[in-house]
């Protein structure tokens, strides 16, 4: 990451932290629930032990792989590391891995796409929260695949994990009208991000969840998150530090943001800092 993109984030950071609304500035009850038991309560279910364990395996282990990652921008795409570094440095944090699973349970939806597996930390959260759906997670590398592959077959999860790259499975005959939870994680390039946010942008007649990975991860992936906030209609949007949420739905009748904030991270409330 170059100094440029650090000075950026700490100031969009700042920015955010001052527009940003705790849960007691949420009027809407769906979504007072929603932001409540996906965010604020801290529930501990036993599928989190299950899937930290799986994490702790991950840090100890040394294997070298060589990584070609086709989504995230880099100029040097093709790199060695260690699947423990990819565990520290990649894969979804447990805290995520947590709001991941309550989207999940709270959305119950009936079939789940992931774009980028990584090691398939995130992938576990998704599925064991909506245990009764089915899942498709896309990984570009072939190693990150093996891996994750290789996990879910030990745990038996119900995930089907495809290694291909995103444009080739968007380009197969595949529809996306059929996925109520699409998790769009990996590629953080404005073209694509945007290009496949047109692709969902469609009303199915149910509720259909987007989840944006790393929205502040640079300043295109934010310029793509503005253009889904402008471009969505009859939704809510809701905006971290790290998730762009979007909730699609014949229930919702008009087009609502958020900047949502944690009130442990925001106790006070003035109007300045919103």
């Amino acid at each position: 990451m170059t100094l440029r993109n650090k000075i950026w984030r700490f100031k969009a950071g700042l920015k955010f932290y001052i527009k940003s609304k705790t849960i007691y500035s949420i009027h809407s009850k769906f979504l007072f629930k929603l932001l409540l038991e996906v965010f604020e309560e801290r529930k501990n279910y036993y599928d989190f032990a299950d899937i930290e364990a799986i994490r702790h395996q991950y840090l100890a282990n040394d294997k070298v792989l060589n990584i070609n990652d086709l989504g995230a921008g880099s100029l040097n795409n093709t790199r060695n590391k260690t699947v423990q570094e990819v565990a520290r440095v990649s894969a979804s944090t447990a805290t995520k891995g947590q709001a991941l699973f309550n989207l999940a349970r709270l959305a119950n939806p009936s079939q789940i796409l992931e774009f980028g597996t990584n090691l398939g930390i995130g992938s576990l959260y998704l599925s064991r929260g909506a245990k009764s759906a089915s899942m498709t997670t896309l990984e570009g590398d072939f190693s990150l695949h093996q891996i994750s592959q290789a996990t879910f077959k030990d745990l038996k999860a119900p995930i089907n994990a495809i290694h291909t790259s995103f444009e080739n499975y968007l380009s197969s005959d595949i529809k996306l009208d059929d996925f109520d939870l699409v998790y769009i994680d990996g590629n953080h390039q404005y073209d694509f991000t945007t290009a496949l946010f047109d692709k969902l942008n469609v009303m199915t007649g149910k509720q259909r969840l987007l989840i944006f990975d790393d929205i502040y991860w640079n300043q295109e992936m934010y310029k793509a998150w503005q253009y889904i906030i402008n471009k969505v209609q009859n939704a809510y949007t809701i905006e971290t530090l790290s998730l762009g949420i979007v909730i699609m739905g014949p229930h919702i009748l008009n087009k609502q943001h958020f900047n949502f904030i944690r009130k442990k991270f925001k106790p006070i409330q003035i109007p300045f800092f919103g």
